[in-house]
């Protein structure tokens, strides 16, 4: 939405306060064959929201050789016992902002994040924990998505993992892209009105997760959901004209 307004020549709050949850992951090899290649696992940790929030990911197996990519040299043996493994994340809510710009001549939008201190320690943390979860619930061997990642198979090597981690040698990823149009009332705030009316104009309307004023630390899904079926309701009883 961002760079779709931007290339229209559409600026003011636009793309300037990308917000996401940032998220690092790992693989754990169990005893026992657990991977469903076409399915993805619906369990999450939420025992240390808001700050945290683990959960499984889509694990067949070609991206279970993705998240062993960091340290192939060492992971990639791993690879051939693809149905005992299973691919975790660890999410954070984070105090850092990034931005979405377009430019002449490019085809795809330029897109910055800052992780802060507090960000990449939480990372760090989260990653530990979670290592230390698979531990507990019988993974034989972790596999910690980041270069230079040493294999986790007890509680000292949680410590060396510690150690070794930096979140500019991780793959850090995140799946939920937030208030780039955010809404509001103030237009030196916000990129759109309350019911996504894009400020400054009079028929363009946005209506997804960019939206939102901030990444809500869960899955803005129901959310989205929520407001768009709101927007939707104002914008037929008004007769697409602003309130």
């Amino acid at each position: 939405s961002p760079a779709l307004l931007q290339r229209s020549g559409i600026r003011g709050h636009i793309g300037r306060t990308l917000a996401v949850h940032p998220t690092v992951k790992l693989a754990a090899r169990f005893p026992e064959a657990l991977n469903v290649p076409d399915d993805v696992p619906v369990h999450q940790v939420k025992e240390f929201a808001p700050h945290l929030s683990f959960g499984g990911s889509a694990s067949n197996p070609g991206l279970v050789a993705l998240s062993l990519l960091d340290q192939w040299a060492t992971f990639q043996q791993a690879v051939t016992q693809w149905q005992h493994i299973s691919v975790y994340y660890a999410a954070i809510t984070s105090e850092g902002l990034g931005r979405v710009r377009s430019f002449p001549r490019m085809k795809d939008p330029v897109v910055t994040y800052g992780l802060t201190l507090r960000d990449r320690a939480l990372l760090r943390s989260g990653l530990a924990r979670l290592a230390l979860l698979m531990l507990e619930a019988g993974a034989l061997e972790v596999y910690p998505s980041f270069k230079g990642a040493p294999s986790v198979r007890n509680r000292r090597d949680l410590a060396t993992m510690q150690q070794a981690f930096s979140a500019t040698r991780a793959s850090v990823m995140t799946v939920h892209l937030c208030s780039t149009v955010p809404m509001g009332e103030l237009e030196g705030r916000t990129g759109a009105d309350s019911f996504g009316l894009v400020h400054g104009c009079s028929n363009i309307y946005v209506n997804d997760a960019s939206l939102l004023p901030t990444a809500p630390g869960v899955n803005p899904q129901a959310s989205v959901m929520a407001f768009a079926i709101r927007n939707a309701r104002h914008f037929v009883a008004s007769g697409g004209r602003r309130a």
